[in-house]
């Protein structure tokens, strides 16, 4: 990290361990990047990608309207900008959908890379979608994201906390899956997903000062 007296600048480098991208599997999965800054009393001078406790991340647009999505990023400077590696699928018409028999085509896919995964060369059954795909830092093994967060009037010692959270049942596609009328379903929001605490697994944590 670098900071002056206006701007604290921090660079984020996430890497895939994995053989597969991450998350792998159904696209209901989602990571994303939990990024806190707080000052030396505690004070939190900024926090992208808060989980809220009910399934949603906060400043999420896809959390707000499932027929939105949030961007792929290189660089972030606003708290409701979120760092999120996820799938978000189309139907023919062109409309985000949920739903896998009604999935065409991609609006958005960043999950992470494994190693050696080359995107220009890559098929389109397996390619990377939306803006991803231009960004020169995210590739085979890796991605990078730079925040820009202003500190004016930030008390001292400033500590930056990182985690890459991941979520097995992403919000929308708990809201899409609600809007079909069965038994089953129902069962499953109101009795298992509703009551679930719904708190994220940490993959990754890093921690670091910086006066």
């Amino acid at each position: 990290p670098k900071r002056t007296e206006e701007l604290l600048t921090v660079t984020v480098d996430v890497e895939n361990l994995a053989g597969h991208k991450l998350p792998s599997g159904l696209p209901s999965r989602r990571c994303w990047l939990h990024v806190v800054v707080t000052d030396e009393n505690n004070n939190t001078i900024f926090e992208s990608g808060k989980p809220t406790g009910d399934g949603r991340i906060e400043g999420n647009a896809a959390d707000q309207d499932p027929s939105t999505w949030e961007p792929h990023y290189d660089f972030i400077n606003s708290q409701d900008q979120v760092q999120i590696y996820e799938p978000i699928m189309l139907t023919y018409e062109g409309g985000v959908t949920y739903t896998l028999l009604r999935a065409f085509s991609y609006a958005k896919d960043n999950r992470l890379l494994p190693a050696g995964f080359d995107k220009v060369s890559a098929s389109g059954d397996i390619a990377v979608y939306g803006d991803a795909a231009a960004d020169a830092s995210f590739a085979g093994g890796s991605d990078q994201i730079t925040y820009a967060i202003k500190v004016a009037g930030a008390i001292e010692m400033l500590n930056i906390t990182v985690e890459l959270l991941y979520q097995t049942l992403s919000y929308p596609f708990v809201t899409d899956l609600a809007t079909t009328d069965t038994e089953l379903v129902e069962r499953f929001v109101n009795d298992l997903y509703v009551p679930a605490d719904n708190v994220p697994v940490v993959l990754g944590r890093a921690q670091t000062s910086v006066n």
